[in-house]
């Protein structure tokens, strides 16, 4: 089945619009499935509907009165086309989100439209049809989120519900309010389709209390699929629950820490509990079941500001079968985890999305499998996607993760394929990877002029050399490659403690950097002197040994 989804109903329990057009209450769930589409063309993989994204349409297109939206993002060419659409047909359409993307160029003006005022993040994702339908779940409205990452759909027809959301959707748009400056203000309880079910908005509502609750009062099993999970408080109270005997298990993103979010979940995975997906792009849910009878899922990442300042919605229903749709999901996605990473007859999976960006470089990532299952990589760079003959081949060892090729043009388009070796056999070839490398991304400095210019260039990107004079281990674990014995003068690449473990595998000792000239790119920030923040193992380089 490509589209996944449950939908149950409660006949004799209906509700009834403007428009005099009753509709029973309803809950239907939905999953997209990037890995069915990594090895097709992009357009054929929306044409075979193997995103929620019909569904999506059809709420817009069938719209009677009124279309509501809070949205993080929303730049999907189709969406946005079927909104105008639905404005030009008299539907009300008003839109709250965050980023704006030159969106406002592409709505029509009949659509009233209005920015976040949140000193944080609007990091909602939800819908109201016509005052009693509501669509929500993990997904921004963009083709990476859409195509490329893992996330639900959830659609819940209720007069009573939709009301709430439009309550905290009048909030923002109407009364401009945002963040801590919203009120609680709404019903949290209801009952749709005979099934409990409740909504809370970050930061009004507190989530955090009631999620606290459910985890505390959990009996026998909690499965997460948590894209970030650094909240101490929820981490602690799901180490109370192993202690009690709850069974837990858990799916990772492989890339939610490359910014180094201090995540919980490396403390869980250093336990044998859960495992990192492999999909192409990120496990972007925000979900968990408890006991088999509970699902609770929205937008709200499990971190102090999914919490206590962002505007997010989580949503909790106490229903089996929705229950059993979601774990579904999940035996599916942690099933091929699994297999993937024992398996080197599977090609690797290669990351199309990721946040790091190397100056004047093309960075190629992969999710890893076990150590010793692979003996070699094979990297393929080509100029156009179905190309066969590989303009550059690059070979790498089995521990490896990430390649970066520093021989590319700017502004030229570059496709990357990997397969892996054991013996005389090679794997197909992954999905393709596409890239452009921007020019200027990064300011090139001197150690001088960086420490000269410290304050011209504080929190900007920059790439510049130093001389390690001394690797230095702070008693709360981070590592600083230090320039000089004069912190408040002398430059220094900080590795804070929660990335070290990112640079095994990579080949870089950083305790051997000490003499060595080495390039190093990142943002150039002040603590007890100038630092650029090193989370990542190719954001240092070594040029040569100096002493």
């Amino acid at each position: 089945m490509v589209l996944t989804g449950i939908l149950f109903a409660l006949s004799g329990c209906s509700t009834q619009t403007r428009s005099s057009q009753i509709i029973p209450d309803e809950i239907g769930s939905y999953f997209n499935h990037p890995l069915a589409g990594i090895e097709h063309d992009f357009h054929d993989y929306i044409n075979q509907s193997k995103t929620f994204l019909p569904v999506l349409r059809g709420l817009i297109q069938n719209a009677i009165e009124s279309l509501d939206l809070a949205l993080f993002s929303i730049t999907l060419p189709e969406v946005i086309e079927d909104l105008n659409s639905a404005c030009s047909r008299g539907i009300a359409v008003r839109i709250v989100t965050e980023l704006d993307s030159a969106l406002s160029q592409h709505l029509s003006s009949c659509i009233k439209i209005r920015f976040a005022q949140n000193d944080r993040l609007m990091h909602d994702k939800f819908m109201i049809v016509d005052h009693q339908k509501v669509w929500t779940g993990s997904a921004n409205w963009t083709e990476g989120s859409f195509y490329n990452d893992d996330n639900d759909g959830l659609l819940i027809t209720n007069q009573a519900f939709a009301q709430a959301y439009l309550s905290e959707f009048d909030e923002m748009f109407a009364k401009q309010r945002f963040g801590k400056k919203k009120q609680n203000n709404s019903r949290e309880h209801f009952e749709v389709a005979a099934h409990p079910v409740e909504v809370y908005f970050s930061p009004s509502d507190h989530p955090r209390r009631r999620l606290l609750e459910l985890i505390n009062g959990a009996q026998k099993s909690i499965e997460l699929a948590i894209y970030s999970l650094t909240d101490n408080d929820i981490a602690n109270a799901l180490k109370d629950a192993l202690k009690r005997g709850v069974r837990i298990d858990a799916l990772w993103d492989f890339q939610s820490d490359e910014k180094c979010q201090f995540s919980e979940a490396d403390d869980f995975s250093k336990q044998g509990i859960g495992t990192v997906e492999a999909g192409p792009g990120l496990l972007h849910h925000k979900f968990a079941i408890i006991d088999g009878e509970i699902v609770i899922t929205g937008s709200t990442n499990w971190s102090v500001s999914g919490f206590d300042y962002n505007d997010e919605n989580l949503v909790i229903i106490h229903s089996q079968e929705l229950a059993q749709s979601y774990q579904t999901r999940f035996d599916e996605l942690r099933e091929d985890a699994d297999t993937f990473s024992k398996n080197p007859n599977q090609p690797p999976r290669l990351e199309v999305r990721h946040f790091d960006i190397v100056p004047g470089a093309a960075l190629v990532q992969w999710r890893p499998q076990d150590l010793n299952v692979v003996e070699q990589y094979e990297i393929c760079r080509t100029r156009q996607l179905n190309q066969s003959a590989c303009e550059k081949s690059s070979t790498l060892p089995g521990w490896a993760w990430y390649f970066l090729d520093r021989g590319v043009v700017p502004n030229e388009r570059y496709f990357y394929r990997v397969r892996s070796i054991v013996g005389d056999r090679k794997s197909a070839y992954s999905n393709p990877y596409e890239t452009v490398i921007p020019s200027g991304s990064s300011v090139t400095l001197d150690q001088e002029d960086t420490e000269r210019d410290f304050q011209e260039n504080q929190n900007k990107q920059i790439t510049t050399q130093i001389l390690v004079d001394n690797v230095y281990v702070s008693s709360n674990g981070n590592l600083f490659l230090n320039s000089g014995e004069d912190f408040k003068s002398d430059l220094s690449a900080f590795i804070p403690g929660c990335a070290l473990e990112r640079f095994n595998g990579s080949g870089l000792d950083l305790f051997a950097l000490k003499g060595k000239r080495i390039e190093v790119s990142g943002e150039l920030q002040e603590y007890n002197g100038p630092e650029i923040v090193v989370t990542s193992p190719w954001q240092i380089r070594v040029v040569d040994n100096s002493l």
